[in-house]
């Protein structure tokens, strides 16, 4: 009967070390857009977000406290061990010991880690304003915990390195590598290929223009918006806000679902936008949005200026993609469509860089990274329909042109005859 108070204290502390365990588990193990959703939510899940903000503090925190419950245990179980030992009943203190080990393995460090990664946005909410008490009382010490975390790892790892990220060489070496004993598949190569190119596309290249977007004004009403839209949801997938005194986009709402939505429903749904220049590439563009939680990206010009937008949901899109490019997805049209033996069918969002691939012409003396571009470039002027702009071996032709410059031109392979035709600029 003496033991019960100590055998309650010990369950207490049990208790205590599967909450540290479960609470390392859970929120450790939360991904980006769980964080996310923490963070816009209720206080509670706000508390549990601001948490993890701060995870060294956070783990410290953990690991001390689940620390000295586990050696106040063990003090107990030993003092109850010894106690048994010396009343003649070794057999059971044996049996005690070992199933006080069990217990806190089990109990107190397993099922409630496994629970945690299972679960961990329930248990990341559940624990948060508890933990958040500790964490707010170990408040002093947990700059000697940091001082000796930093203290041991100088003496018994000195030369430790962080891993480094994965380079865009080592990609392009794994490729060539699979090609010649065909380790992977044609579509794991491209996408991989594709993966390999965000580093070199530029988000102007990508973006959706600034003349194909669809902007209101920040204080619109649901109803005018569904009536403008008609019922077509823009290429895009985003309904953009502009800032109440200019023209330039300020923040997003997705359009998935938006016949499901309410009034009150509508500005609930604004995402915040990240502004990147013309010449980023795709690669750090989305590191941006996946670091910042946002799902698009507004592209400026050199002079502060709004030229387009470039969603994550593009990016990704870029990256399954049999053939890179944004013309089938924003003009339902091929970058490169053959009609001849010579003759193909390009449009203003055609990218050099598909043109370079395909057909082996220098684009280097030109900045422009599309044919629009480009012929804007040559001519110092917009295109129209007739012109007609030579490089090298091939002859480029304006065939159409609408209203929004918008324009579809004729690359043609001359032949010996042909090269000493001259050429508008």
């Amino acid at each position: 009967m003496t033991y019960i108070p100590l055998i309650i204290t010990m369950l207490l502390l049990l208790g205590f070390s599967a909450f540290f365990s479960i609470s390392e588990a859970s929120f450790f193990s939360l991904g980006r857009t769980e964080r996310i959703k923490l963070s816009g939510g209720r206080r509670v899940s706000q508390l549990a977000a601001k948490l993890i903000a701060q995870p060294e503090r956070l783990l410290n925190s953990i690991l001390f406290g689940n620390l000295i419950a586990n050696l106040l245990i063990f003090t107990i179980s030993a003092s109850i061990t010894f106690s048994l030992q010396k009343s003649g009943r070794s057999d059971l203190a044996v049996c005690f010991a070992f199933g006080v080990i069990f217990s806190v393995i089990l109990c107190g460090e397993v099922l409630p880690k496994i629970l945690g990664v299972i679960m961990p946005g329930f248990f990341a909410v559940l624990t948060a304003i508890p933990l958040s008490i500790i964490v707010r009382l170990l408040q002093p010490i947990i700059p000697l915990l940091s001082f000796v975390n930093l203290l041991s790892r100088r003496i018994f790892v000195p030369k430790f390195k962080p891993e480094e990220n994965i380079r865009v060489s080592d990609l392009e070496l794994a490729v060539e590598l699979s090609k010649e004993d065909q380790t992977l598949l044609r579509s794991e190569q491209r996408v991989i290929q594709n993966i390999v190119s965000l580093s070199e596309i530029q988000v102007e290249e990508l973006m959706s223009p600034r003349s194909l977007l669809r902007c209101f004004a920040p204080d619109i009403k649901f109803e005018e918006v569904l009536e403008s839209l008609q019922g077509k949801i823009p290429r895009s997938g985003y309904c953009l806000l502009t800032e109440s005194n200019s023209d330039e986009i300020a923040a997003a709402i997705n359009l998935n679902g938006l016949l499901n939505l309410s009034e009150q429903d509508w500005h609930k749904k604004t995402e915040q936008v990240i502004y990147v220049p013309w010449k980023a590439t795709a690669a750090k563009v989305f590191d941006l949005l996946q670091n910042k939680g946002c799902n698009v990206a507004v592209v400026i010009n050199e002079f502060g200026e709004t030229i387009g937008i470039l969603t994550l949901d593009e990016i990704i899109e870029t990256i399954f993609t049999r053939k890179q490019g944004r013309s089938r997805r924003l003009l339902d049209r091929l970058e490169i469509e053959r009609i001849g033996d010579s003759t193909w069918i390009v449009n203003e969002l055609t990218s050099l860089r598909s043109i370079r691939q395909q057909f082996n012409l220098p684009f280097t003396k030109y900045s422009s990274i599309t044919v629009g571009g480009l012929l804007r470039e040559i001519l110092e002027r917009f295109p129209r329909k007739g012109d007609i702009c030579k490089i090298d071996d091939y002859e480029l032709k304006v065939i159409e042109v609408t209203d929004e410059y918008h324009l579809i031109a004729h690359l043609h392979k001359l032949n010996n005859e042909n090269k000493k035709t001259k050429y508008n600029n």
